[in-house]
């Protein structure tokens, strides 16, 4: 079956006072349908801006400079803004990592749901758009009341549910999460995981899952990339990964997980001081 999304090569640089940035330098994976792709790695490693490039959303000083973004056989970094906006919304979602800064405090959570539906669905009456977009909360648990309230109105959790709501109100075939699960406390995250393989199951969607938690990457990923410092270090499946981790970045991301139990034992870190982009890569598949 072919790929739905390509990314090969992918190059994101940034122009500072202080020099070039490489916040993406050479990143290259594939997500096929149904299927469950983790990006990880650290804070600042690319998993976000990896993202941000294929959405199209990479401002200046930003630049996608080099590379290739395949989706569905077309290559996005060749679409204008009209096109990438088409396409942002309707064959893929996005999931943002603050629902808080996604959502306009201005405007009731309803207002906000319909207006993915007016944008790409143009031809729905009036009527068409609020029944879709209260099928659309009430497909990610939240009921007709949540409809006229605002943002402030709603809990950590809640507000997270409406954005996905919104990313999936047109059925994507792809949908991107990037740390949707970062503000919010165990159980409401472990409530939100379990929202969102059901919805992918259901709705035989494939995502790309963006985390530096390894512990949600167990739990949702078919296959994982590992990133450090805008490169792929290792990739491989989730299995292979957990069980035999190959490169040290990896195995040092691992080691520094807390084990069940664990007293009274100084936490193992990433060592700062070696640079994992001198060992091999490991791709393996």
């Amino acid at each position: 079956m072919a790929n739905l999304l390509e990314v090969t090569d992918l190059q994101t640089y940034f122009s500072t006072k202080n020099g070039l940035v490489k916040a993406v330098d050479g990143v290259s994976f594939s997500v096929a349908p149904g299927q469950s792709v983790c990006l990880v790695g650290e804070s600042g490693s690319g998993k976000s801006m990896s993202a941000w490039s294929i959405m199209g959303l990479v401002k200046p000083p930003g630049k996608v400079v080099g590379g290739q973004i395949l989706f569905k056989g077309q290559n996005l970094l060749e679409f204008s803004p009209k096109q990438m906006q088409a396409l942002r919304g309707s064959q893929i979602g996005m999931v943002f990592q603050e629902p808080m800064t996604s959502l306009n405090p201005s405007y009731t959570i309803g207002y906000q749901v319909a207006e993915v539906f007016k944008i790409h669905q143009p031809i729905l009456s009036a009527a068409q758009v609020k029944e879709k977009s209260m099928q659309a909360l009430g497909q990610v648990g939240l009921g007709a009341d949540k409809f006229n309230a605002y943002p402030f109105n709603l809990s950590g959790g809640q507000r997270q549910r409406v954005v996905i709501a919104m990313a999936m109100a047109c059925a994507p075939d792809l949908l991107i999460a990037d740390e949707p699960t970062t503000a919010l406390d165990v159980t409401i995250q472990a409530q939100i995981l379990d929202l969102m393989q059901g919805l992918q199951q259901s709705k035989q969607m494939a995502m790309l899952f963006i985390t530096h938690d390894l512990g949600v990457v167990a739990q949702l990923a078919d296959v994982v990339v590992v990133l450090y410092k805008g490169e792929v270090v290792e990739k491989a499946s989730a299995k292979d990964l957990f069980n035999d981790p190959r490169h040290p970045y990896t195995r040092a991301l691992l080691e520094a997980i807390p084990k069940p139990g664990q007293r009274k034992v100084r936490l193992a870190s990433v060592d700062e001081n070696v640079n994992y982009l001198d060992f091999p890569k490991e791709i393996r598949c």
